[in-house]
């Protein structure tokens, strides 16, 4: 007997779409030869409690001296085995600690952010600092949501139209947010779709656009300690929102975390729509290629 043909299997065009490369109408070009470390986006820096000026120094350690990127310290730690085979196991380490020594002391004396030195996360001390809302910690009964059948996501792909977004955006308590990232045959890949929701209207971001750089706007939200951003599974998210888009994410709840506090049986988000709304999400298109349009 034949088997059925699978209807669930993503087509091929679908999976690695051929197509020009969207960074290049990017009107902040990709710099894929950068020599220093990489410098957080920002131009400005909304609820900030630190100013934009003083966050973007080198990371600083508890004895004053600026940190190095790890990196720069790799070549110490591929010294070859003939140079240190006849030390013992503590002048090797003596060894290692004068060859370190020197080269810090040779980069602090250039004052120079060469690659030697990593930024600062920019909203560290609103991060390390926050208060969450008093309702996050309020008992309340749950708020059922709006039928998908009665509402239609709204398709963002202009300036004015973040704008218009972003102004809904300020009135919410809680937003929910998710990504569509695109890293096939790429060496850092891209964000290519964002979506955003209140409890009454729903967005899609198309993050592809030449003006993709002005979505920094969007920390009037992202970063606004009394909104609380709702993620599955955040560490990647927030990897390509600092990266691509310098979007900077203050108060966030991440309902994978809260899967595992709970000892829930499964943590994804899957098992999070069929268990509260009886949804069955279609996972079809995880691995498209989300740069078509």
């Amino acid at each position: 007997m034949p088997k059925k043909p699978r209807t669930d299997r993503l087509q091929p065009e679908l999976f690695n779409a051929k197509m020009d490369k969207p960074q290049e109408s990017f009107r902040r070009p990709t710099n894929n030869f950068a020599e220093g470390p990489w410098k957080p986006l920002l131009s400005q820096k909304p609820h900030a409690t630190v100013p934009l000026e003083q966050s973007l120094g080198t990371v600083v350690d508890e004895n004053q001296n600026e940190q190095y990127d790890r990196l720069s310290y790799l070549p110490l730690t591929l010294v070859s085995a003939r140079s240190l085979g006849a030390q013992s196991l503590s002048e090797r380490q003596e060894a290692l600690k004068r060859a370190k020594k020197r080269q810090r002391q040779k980069a602090v004396s250039r004052r120079e952010t060469n690659g030697r030195f990593r930024y600062k996360h920019p909203y560290e001390f609103e991060i390390l600092n926050l208060k969450y809302p008093e309702f996050v910690y309020q008992t309340r009964d749950p708020i059922p949501y709006t039928p998908m059948e009665s509402t239609a996501a709204v398709w963002v792909d202009t300036l004015e139209g973040v704008k218009l977004m972003l102004t809904e955006l300020k009135k919410a308590q809680e937003i929910a947010i998710d990504l569509e990232h695109h890293d096939r045959r790429t060496y850092h890949g891209l964000l290519s779709l964002m979506q955003i929701s209140t409890r009454n209207q729903d967005w899609v971001i198309d993050t592809l656009k030449p003006w993709r750089h002005e979505l920094e706007i969007l920390n009037e939200v992202f970063a606004d300690p009394r909104i609380v951003k709702v993620f599955h599974g955040a560490f990647m998210d927030i990897v390509w929102l600092q990266r691509d888009l310098g979007l900077y994410v203050v108060g966030m709840f991440d309902t994978f975390h809260a899967c595992e506090a709970l000892e829930f049986p499964q943590k994804s988000l899957a098992y999070l729509l069929k268990s509260y709304v009886n949804f069955d999400a279609d996972k079809k298109y995880q691995l498209a290629d989300w740069r078509i349009r």
